[in-house]
């Protein structure tokens, strides 16, 4: 499975939203918005900062995963 679908599912299984992703990356320092995180996860957009999103959205639902979920 690819990368970006392993974090939809991620999302979906938890059942967030890419607005609540998008407000911890902005907690991050990351400012993006819907648009540019809809392209990313399209696969339409590419480069330093939609790499940074995708690896600080891993890093996000890691520590999501870490607080909040028990024996899943």
């Amino acid at each position: 499975m690819e990368e970006l679908d392993i974090i939809r599912e991620r999302i979906k299984k938890h059942r967030l939203s890419f607005v609540w992703l998008i407000k911890q990356l902005s907690m991050r320092g990351i400012n993006t918005d819907k648009t540019e995180v809809s392209s990313i996860f399209a696969g339409t957009r590419k480069g330093a900062k939609a790499d940074s999103i995708i690896q600080c959205s891993n890093e996000i639902l890691d520590d999501y995963e870490r607080e909040f979920v028990h024996n899943e």
